[in-house]
């Protein structure tokens, strides 16, 4: 059949009409979504859907504009084949969502061409057809190569299972025994875990490539955080393999289900602390990321005198009194301090004076011990 003129611009304009309406397909889209049983379980984030949804629907209506899109389109269905085979949804999840992106956009169309275009659309059902199962036809075979590829893979194998531990959404005790069959381990076994930020990945992957490549060790990124997973005293521990490296660890985690939740929580605690040199313990930066957090979310300007106060310690001496400071929050006794530090007790005193007139906090009281506790770490 072809298209004569005036219909070829009234396809045109009804192409127009479906590109501007983009943000309504994506909407259209989760809403139809939410109510079904695809990806149950929060195994592809909400984001994530909401992202692919407006990448597949722009490529589609370019396609539907001119033949020359058709590259482009091929590209983002096989994009969003191998992402969702490295997540591991289901095929016939993928196979059912794509399906929904065309009611969708099937639906929308109709709409627009109740304006005395319904010939103009009759006319171009043909090609919709033909965009439609070409984006549907590939995104499903590159699901299936991709997982055969990643059946023989041992890391891409354990990203998939990676995934669904770190997606959106709720999940039951059956769903961490399966990713757990999956990676190897028990979902009650004891973990270590350790975060970088972006700029240490290339690093972090070289340092342990030999640990990832064999599964002892493993490695995911979770947003702009990467994150290590090895089970406690199976093997070399991550505090020697990746000591150089700055980020936050964590020696014990009594299964998966807290291994998720601290992954979230370490994700803020590396926000607090850009720039770190080495790895530190959960334990040593939490007091700067509560710091931090009492600052911007709950008491504005919090200890901001005695930030200002402790800015004043300029220099060695300076240095000195700020060492000490740490060192008594350490041991808690002058005399303990004065030990470590080899000197008389009278300096450790009269340090601790010095850092009380500056700052206005007696680190010999509990209470502002605490906040000098929180200022310190959180510089």
């Amino acid at each position: 059949m072809h298209a004569s003129k005036g219909s070829d611009e009234n396809w045109a304009a009804l192409v127009d009409r479906l590109e501007e309406g983009i943000p309504l397909l994506v909407e259209d889209f989760l809403h139809d979504l939410q109510g079904s049983r695809m990806y149950a379980g929060g195994t592809v984030a909400r984001d994530d859907l909401t992202g692919t949804a407006e990448e597949t629907f722009r490529s589609v209506v370019a396609a539907l504009r001119s033949i020359d899109a058709l590259p482009a389109l091929v590209g983002a269905a096989q994009d969003l084949g191998r992402r969702r085979a490295h997540q591991g949804v289901d095929m016939r999840d993928l196979v059912d969502a794509v399906q929904l992106d065309f009611t969708v956009l099937w639906r929308r169309l109709l709409s627009y061409a109740e304006d005395g275009l319904r010939d103009v659309l009759v006319e171009h059902v043909e090609t919709v057809h033909r965009v439609v199962d070409r984006y549907a036809f590939t995104a499903r075979e590159e699901f299936l190569r991709e997982t055969a590829r990643t059946e023989q893979d041992l890391r891409l194998t354990n990203r998939r299972y990676l995934s669904r531990l770190f997606s959106d959404g709720t999940l039951t005790e059956e769903n961490y025994t399966e990713i757990a069959a999956g990676l190897g381990v028990t979902s009650d076994a004891v973990f270590e875990l350790a975060l970088f930020g972006p700029e240490e990945v290339v690093s972090i992957r070289r340092a342990a490539a030999r640990e990832l490549a064999c599964g002892s060790v493993l490695g995911h990124e979770v947003g702009q955080t990467y994150v290590v997973i090895q089970v406690a005293g199976g093997g070399t521990g991550l505090a020697e393999v990746l000591a150089d490296h700055g980020g936050v660890l964590y020696r014990r985690l009594g299964g998966l289900a807290d291994v998720r939740v601290a992954v979230q929580g370490g994700a803020d605690i590396l926000r607090a602390h850009r720039g770190l040199r080495r790895l530190h313990t959960a334990e040593e930066l939490l007091p700067g990321a509560l710091f931090r957090y009492a600052r911007t979310r709950l008491i504005p300007g919090y200890l901001s005198e005695a930030g200002d106060g402790l800015g004043e310690l300029q220099g060695r001496a300076g240095e000195q009194v700020v060492d000490t400071v740490q060192m008594y929050l350490r041991t808690g006794t002058v005399k303990s301090t004065a030990s470590s530090m080899y000197c008389h007790r009278n300096t450790v005193v009269n340090r601790l004076r010095t850092f009380e007139d500056a700052t206005g906090l007696d680190v010999s009281v509990p209470g502002q011990a605490m906040e000098a506790l929180l200022l310190l770490t959180g510089r």
